[in-house]
């Protein structure tokens, strides 16, 4: 014991351990990586329900097969049907699925989110289209038995969303502007069940165990039982480092090793490599290192603070610049105030609503104190997030940008510790430079976005932006019991890609006619990014158009108009023809000699129209009208127009089956390449070399 003692002072064996368990990450990875064991042709799987999330009508079931999961969608036909649901313990029952597997969507834009990789890290790999579901007995399992004990106390209660998000570490149910609040304003952080949730709640037991008279080795061991258990119920990846790290620091202390804190945060790091190499990808586990990892080690530089408003300002600093590298590389944009709002935010969170939202648990009066907190948590959480001030669009970081970070990072730290003066100024040149690097950019380019059944199309030359059409999924919009939170692809697709690429401000708005499926999203395009000018048809205004001109300065884009933007011409070539598809703003667009013809939603009129007033040449891209309908795209218009390239926006498996295969067969039969989005996800062309870029899921 004593020889393992004095291994056990040096910093060596735990770097080694560490570097074993990144090298046998980077195999289980890449070189071995997981699979499942379904081929995907299978159409009955019997299985144990996981977890489930009810959203209205739709309930969505994590269904267990084997070692791996599958994901199941089920839509209530009543209400009556959904309230019968909740009375019973679904969690740990057999279940017998039938339907069809599909993949999870993979990524569809440059630096988007991938559906598909995420799930991954869940030992996730298809999804169902569920045809029809038997729900049979319950398992034996304590596990679930606990986990319909706690779903029982919890779900009629108002602040249920919040104490499932604390309790369960599920934060599905908390409503998704506001969660997009708590990230813009950088607390989100907070509520993951964390290592410091997860040291008051062990501090607390291990108060009461002293207050019971209990040797202080069985008071460790009983606090490791109960959060071993604890972490069994949540498994989150912030919940095993906080139990493991626990696990290990209780033995450091009651065998007298002296290990210190930092090497033992290095074994806790090893050990859930080890456990999941998947988790590297989880940002919940990049941020709970990270920001952990900088904290220990930073403790003396914070402990020299002078009071506890100074070592809180200190942890805030340091939270903010560790993390900063991980927000820029997942969400592109950092907000310098969430330094601040971290002082208000932290202690009221940890200290006030954590530990409440336990007591309630146990204490059900306790709810409407509880949920009070909640509301001032939500609401001033959302009036914070409508500031601009302080939110800075920097981009996607390159590997040179990332490694220069972490080098000064590290520098930072160690001469932090050593003088009194603050160093932070070091970060600001790798801002400013960051920001800058967008600007630079003079490359010509169109955007296709794949924002499912609608139009985005995106024009970028010599740093200037045109953006037509925000696409808009309106098929969400029901009343009632069968009323969901409506999904806005803007903020799945467009917002993101925009963000990455540094894009900071929209020069043009152009939004081709009234449909929900072109302008549905402008609402949100507005609320990210300053647009200097909004244009729509020159059409009789309709109920979306008019809700648009109520808040914002539009104007009607005539015919025969012209706009000239940096390297972007765009000609109008359409007028009002009472028709709202046929009104669509039609754009002759011209960049770098490149000629690309924009036909929002019009049809055959339209264009048979067009080519009678104008004297039309060949044009090298053709935006294709209507998604592809065959009331789009006739042959005369073609064969004037003689597109190389043809792009079509179409969502998968839509119910008008656009495109159309007559439309398909006259490309075809031109030799016209068409690129479909249904098929290749968002296509990107540079203009300079006309190179078609589709495929956005190589590493």
């Amino acid at each position: 014991m004593l020889k393992l003692r004095k291994i056990l002072l040096h910093s060596t064996p735990f770097y080694i351990l560490l570097l074993i368990a990144i090298l046998i990450t980077g195999i289980r990875l890449f070189l071995l990586p997981k699979t499942s064991t379904l081929t995907g042709k299978e159409t009955k799987i019997s299985g144990i329900i996981d977890s489930y999330h009810l959203n209205s009508d739709k309930l969505t079931i994590k269904v267990k097969y084997k070692k791996e999961y599958i994901h199941v969608s089920y839509f209530f036909k009543t209400k009556k049907e959904a309230q019968q649901f909740l009375k019973k313990d679904f969690l740990g029952r057999k279940i017998i699925v039938k339907g069809t597997l599909e993949k999870p969507q993979a990524r569809r834009v440059e630096n988007g989110f991938s559906y598909q990789d995420y799930l991954k890290t869940e030992n996730t790999y298809y999804v169902m289209n569920l045809e029809t579901m038997e729900v049979g007995q319950m398992t034996n399992s304590p596990y679930y038995h606990t986990k319909n004990l706690l779903e029982n106390i919890i779900r009629n209660k108002k602040s249920a969303s919040y104490l499932k998000t604390f309790i369960l570490g599920n934060d599905e149910d908390i409503k998704k502007e506001v969660k997009l609040s708590f990230r813009q304003n950088g607390i989100s952080h907070l509520f993951a069940i964390s290592g410091m949730h997860i040291s008051l709640l062990s501090g607390i037991l291990l108060i009461l165990l002293q207050k019971l008279k209990i040797r202080e080795e069985k008071r460790y061991f009983l606090v490791s039982l109960f959060l071993l258990f604890y972490l069994l119920l949540t498994f989150s990846p912030s919940v095993l480092r906080a139990t493991i790290f626990f696990l290990l620091f209780s033995i450091n202390r009651i065998n007298y090793f002296y290990i210190k804190p930092f090497h033992i945060f290095l074994l806790t790091l090893t050990i859930c490599l080890l456990i999941n190499p998947y988790f590297i990808y989880n940002i919940g586990f990049q941020y709970s290192f990270l920001i952990s990892g900088v904290l220990i080690l930073s403790s003396d530089y914070i402990n020299k603070g002078k009071n506890m408003l100074s070592k809180t300002l200190k942890t805030s600093l340091l939270s903010f610049f560790s993390s900063s590298i991980i927000t820029l590389n997942h969400f592109y944009e950092v907000n310098f105030l969430s330094i601040l709002y971290n002082l208000i935010y932290v202690p009221f969170i940890s200290y006030l609503v954590f530990p409440l939202s336990i007591l309630t648990c146990c204490c059900p009066i306790l709810d409407n104190i509880l949920y009070l907190l909640i509301e001032f948590l939500e609401k001033t959480s959302l009036f914070l997030a409508n500031i601009r001030v302080g939110k800075i669009i920097l981009g996607k970081p390159s590997l040179l940008f990332t490694l220069c970070y972490t080098l000064i990072f590290f520098l930072f730290l160690k001469y932090q510790q050593k003088k009194k003066k603050s160093y932070y100024i070091l970060f600001l040149p790798l801002f400013l430079i960051q920001l800058i690097i967008p600007s630079l950019n003079q490359k010509s380019s169109i955007l296709m976005l794949d924002i499912g059944q609608g139009d985005s199309i995106l024009l970028h030359s010599k740093n200037k932006v045109v953006l037509i059409d925000t696409g808009g999924i309106s098929s969400f919009s029901k009343k009632g019991f069968k009323k969901r939170e409506r999904t806005k692809i803007a903020e799945q697709i467009t917002i993101p890609y925009l963000k990455s690429k540094g894009i900071k401000k929209i020069d043009i708005l152009v939004l081709t006619h009234g449909d929900y499926d072109h302008l549905g999203d402008s609402d949100m395009i507005l609320k990210h990014f300053p647009v200097n000018k909004i244009y729509i048809n020159n059409n009789k205004l309709n109920s979306l158009e008019q809700k648009l001109k109520k808040k914002n300065l539009i104007h009607q884009l005539k015919k025969d108009q012209v706009l000239n933007l940096g390297g972007i011409t765009l000609y109008s070539l359409n007028d009002d023809l009472k028709d709202e598809n046929d009104s669509s703003i039609v754009l002759l667009a011209q960049i770098e000699n490149r000629k690309i013809m924009l036909m929002g939603d019009a049809s055959c009129k339209t264009e048979k129209n067009i080519l009678k007033e104008y004297h039309l040449e060949q044009v090298d891209i053709l935006k294709v009208g209507h998604h592809g309908s065959k009331t789009s795209s006739c042959e005369e218009f073609l064969d004037v127009i003689k597109p190389k390239i043809a792009l079509i926006s179409a969502g998968r498996n839509n119910k008008f089956k656009h495109p159309h295969r007559i439309v398909l067969e006259r490309f075809q039969k031109r030799k016209i390449k068409y690129f479909v989005t249904s098929d290749k996800g968002s296509i990107k062309i540079d203009l300079s070399s006309m190179t078609v870029k589709n495929n956005w899921n190589k590493k």
